[in-house]
């Protein structure tokens, strides 16, 4: 499965393939950023991925690189327009 967090291939070998509610995570994020709105919700949709991904079970370091890359070069992937509502976050299920 191709993963929907966009890690470059040269990466790929240093950093191992995400959980598939960590793809979760990601996707939706990718779904947020299609949809756009003003730059406080490109915040709000990184800030997302920061989260979801640690609730998700990322490594807190890792996360945290993967929002300060969104952060450095997702601008121009990002839909900029009207304000933007976001669904709730996807949340794992707790252990027993």
């Amino acid at each position: 499965m191709t993963s929907p967090c966009s890690v470059p291939p040269w990466l790929r070998g240093l950093i191992r393939e995400e959980s598939p509610r960590q793809q979760q995570v990601c996707a939706q994020h990718d779904a947020d950023y299609r949809v756009g709105g003003p730059e406080h919700a490109r915040a709000i949709a990184d800030a997302r991925l920061l989260l979801g991904l640690l609730l998700a079970g990322m490594d807190c370091w890792l996360a945290e690189r993967y929002y300060a890359a969104v952060r450095e070069y997702g601008a121009s992937h990002f839909a900029a327009r009207q304000p933007l509502t976001f669904p709730p976050l996807v949340v794992p299920p707790q252990a027993p």
